[in-house]
């Protein structure tokens, strides 16, 4: 088994648990239950709403960044 060594743990962009893979958004990580979660999810779907302001957040963390 590989070591991995100075990795900073990641966590999952929505539902904030430990992930070491999965979909890649900017600089965050989106789990794949999540990944999966927000594929099912209607629009009418009160949690959508957190996917969507989470999402904004990270891209508005990328400009300032950027800036």
């Amino acid at each position: 088994m590989e070591r991995r060594e100075n990795v900073e743990q990641e966590y999952c962009l929505i539902c904030e648990r430990p992930v070491e893979e999965g979909l890649r958004i900017l600089a965050s990580l989106l789990c794949r239950e999540c990944e999966q979660e927000l594929l099912k999810l209607s629009v009418s779907d009160p949690r959508y709403n957190l996917y969507v302001d989470k999402l904004k957040d990270v891209i508005a963390s990328a400009c300032q960044a950027a800036n």
